[in-house]
């Protein structure tokens, strides 16, 4: 919109974010500006999405402002069936983001085509399909980014002619329209594995083939990895972990949970267990030992202030065997820097 002077175009999002989002939104107006060879005049420059009644926070969106801009610059015109996730450096180097499994879900809930996620979060897309199973990749083409570029080629409309190629390649896989259940067997079927090896041929990037390619020539073993497990315990098992807390603050006592949650949460768990990673099951053991206890506790309440005392204690004692566990976990140092870069 004209702004009515000749000053430095202002650039803002329509509606209330949180400070990682400002922070993101500057480093997109820098990238831009070094891109342009300057920064526009005369105008206000809005940015703007669905509002959905929740905070807004985080720099995801940074590499979809660019890409917003470089249209609004160059009149280029965006493939609605490609989203993209990542945080952008005025260099134009892509960096990881959190919550991707998410995105992607919500992606395919758009029914979009392509997505573009950053390299770095390579792993927790891998994760997912571990978690999931191979088919959720067969049905869309994920990219890995490291670079703003390679974003841009993705979202144009007529793409770069290996890309195209990949893409004609993987819908193959996409219309074969295998069942889920027999997703495993037919993806280590010899015509499937050259046909993805023709996908990363065009595109060495193409994620979903990747992945793919890895499982069906016995690379990849499906066991989540360390940082992935914990995330999926904090997923699963939150019931679980948050009474843990809970006995801790009061004493042995828990009062805001139902013991159909605890069962239900290690239920969950047990039928993980095996695509966790192996270095989690001591924390998976205390957890079922601490909502056994717990259970059983609730089910046959102390009556007698010895008993219940030994009560407290014992919840005390199987909590404190999970909140060291977890701990060990957490304080990896292979773990903490790959949360960390998510």
């Amino acid at each position: 919109m004209p702004s009515g002077n000749n000053d430095e175009a202002t650039l803002e999002f329509n509606q209330k974010i949180g400070p990682e989002m400002e922070k993101a939104l500057a480093e997109v107006r820098k990238f831009q500006t070094i891109r342009q060879g300057g920064w526009t005049r005369g105008y206000k420059i809005e940015v703007s999405f669905a509002d959905k009644y929740a905070p807004k926070d985080g720099p995801s969106a940074a590499v979809a402002c660019a890409l917003l801009l470089e249209g609004l610059f160059t009149g280029k015109v965006w493939d609605s069936a490609f989203a993209v996730t990542g945080d952008l450096n005025a260099d134009g180097s892509v960096q990881p983001v959190g919550g991707v499994p998410a995105k992607i879900k919500g992606a395919i809930n758009r029914r979009c085509r392509i997505i573009g996620i950053p390299a770095a979060n390579t792993r927790s897309v891998r994760d997912y399909m571990v978690a999931e199973g191979p088919h959720v990749l067969m049905g869309i083409n994920i990219f890995t980014l490291k670079e703003f570029d390679r974003a841009r080629d993705l979202a144009l409309t007529v793409k770069p002619e290996k890309t195209a190629l990949a893409l004609a390649e993987f819908d193959k896989i996409v219309n074969a329209g295998i069942a889920p259940e027999r997703a495993a067997a037919w993806l280590k079927m010899p015509a499937v594995i050259a046909q993805l090896e023709k996908v990363l041929q065009a595109a060495p990037d193409h994620l979903s083939a990747r992945l793919l390619w890895d499982f069906a020539v016995g690379r990849d073993k499906l066991i989540m990895s360390l940082a992935g497990s914990i995330e999926c315990i904090d997923r699963e098992a939150s019931e679980v972990l948050n009474s843990v807390k809970e006995s801790a603050l009061e004493i042995g006592k828990i009062s805001g949970i139902k013991k159909d949650s605890l069962g239900g949460a290690v239920f969950r768990l047990r039928r993980l267990r095996a695509q966790l990673h192996p270095q989690t099951r001591p924390l998976l053991d205390s957890m079922e030992t601490f909502s056994t206890t717990v259970r059983t506790i609730f089910e046959n309440p102390p009556r007698t202030a010895g008993f219940i005392d030994k009560a407290r204690n014992t919840i005390i004692q199987t909590g404190a065997a999970v909140q060291s566990e977890y701990q060990k976990l957490r304080s990896d140092p292979a773990v903490v820097e790959e949360l960390m870069n998510e």
